[in-house]
């Protein structure tokens, strides 16, 4: 039997009928937010983020909301995005909540709520993305699902953010186990964790490293043992940039990292094909990490062969590919001071053309390597950007 039960107000009470509870009112976003909200998807976005990066967290947790009958999975991803930027902003993206107590249960899922508001909310809302994505077949959405866990992943790796990078490595492996990019961005991880850093142990023991000579470059040796914690070694590396390219030859990026690696190794005649197919890359936007840093890498295999003539043309090509790097004039002036070229004195001074206390240096390509995808966090950004803003 179906009965209507109608409350009445008695006495400034609401009562209901026995076994029935008043609904609680669905959490509503605050008007200073749907501001900032229409500012972000349709207005000055630098501006609300701006903003939104000051709001104190529990306003955060509070106010930011979108309307409960929200159906449009993409003002979702706005508001991912949003939090992201956001955080990103005040550098607070993946650390730890500061309500923390002393103790602490990572449960190595997620962003939880063990770590910062924009963080955890945005890894909540990425998952659920994530899900509709794959139920309703949505390759758009799922695209922008995953430039954010490559985004996402590659800012914990520059700024040493470890638990975060782990926890997110389990879900961008679970849910995007096959995606090309997602496999390149596994395999740099893997590289830096194994080969950047790496020191003997306080009780004196080391890590093995299978590198040819000392370098000076991103990675001085690989380690091809397991590491302590987390994921990364060498061979790891390796399998995951020739499994990136058995999918897709065309990424000039896995060439270039995996021509890399295979130097370490010691294995310079396949380095120098795959150094060679990134040098040819033409992908807009790659020529200043991509081209410049297989110049570069050619070069060192090069001189490290004897063959200096050669790995002089090779520096030379690193440095017209992006003439702002102070590591591709350096190796070139030392490779030409090494030659009894006393040019590679002036080359030297070159690196510094045009630099002042109000015209800093650009940032080299060569320092941004260890980490994965962070040296594209800027255009990435603004292409999910263009996406939410649709």
């Amino acid at each position: 039997m179906i009965r209507t039960v109608l409350p009445s107000i008695v006495a400034g009470m609401l009562i209901v009928a026995p076994g029935l509870r008043a609904r609680t009112p669905d959490p509503q976003p605050s008007s200073r937010f749907l501001t900032l909200w229409s500012m972000y998807r349709h207005g000055d976005g630098d501006a609300a983020v701006d903003a939104f990066s000051k709001w104190k967290p529990r306003d955060v947790a509070v106010e930011a909301l979108l309307p409960p009958d929200q159906s449009d999975p993409w003002s979702k991803a706005a508001l991912v995005l949003l939090h992201t930027e956001a955080a990103m902003r005040n550098n607070s993206f993946a650390r730890w909540n500061d309500k923390l107590p002393g103790s602490i249960n990572d449960g190595g899922w997620g962003l939880a709520n063990i770590f910062e508001v924009h963080s955890h909310q945005a890894s909540l809302i990425v998952r659920d993305l994530t899900s509709l994505a794959k139920r309703s077949r949505d390759d758009r959405l799922r695209a922008f699902v995953r430039q954010w866990y490559i985004v996402a992943m590659s800012y914990c790796l520059r700024w040493r953010l470890q638990y975060a990078m782990e926890d997110l490595w389990d879900l961008a492996d679970h849910d995007f186990g096959d995606d090309v990019e997602v496999r390149l961005l596994m395999g740099a991880i893997a590289e830096s964790r194994a080969s950047h850093g790496i020191r003997a142990s306080p009780k004196g023991v080391g890590v093995t490293c299978l590198g040819i000579g000392n370098r000076n470059g991103p990675h001085g040796c690989v380690a091809f043992s397991p590491p302590s914690r987390g994921p990364g070694n060498g061979q790891e590396a390796l399998f995951e940039y020739r499994h990136a390219l058995e999918q897709d030859p065309t990424l000039d990026e896995a060439h270039l990292r995996l021509g890399r690696m295979l130097h370490l190794v010691g294995q310079n005649v396949e380095a120098r094909v795959e150094l060679t197919r990134a040098l040819e890359s033409d992908v807009p936007g790659h020529r200043s990490f991509v081209t410049y840093l297989a110049a570069l890498f050619l070069g060192e295999i090069e001189e490290e062969s004897g063959e200096m003539p050669a790995a002089i043309a090779h520096y030379r090509e690193g440095v017209n590919a992006f003439p702002l790097g102070h590591m591709g004039h350096l190796m070139l002036g030392q490779a030409l001071v090494r030659s009894g070229d006393t040019d590679g004195w002036q080359e030297l001074q070159r690196m510094f053309a045009g630099e002042s206390a109000a015209s800093p240096a650009a940032v080299d390509p060569w320092a941004l390597y260890p980490y994965a995808q962070y040296w594209q966090l800027v255009p990435r950004l603004l292409d999910m950007r263009r996406e939410v803003r649709r």
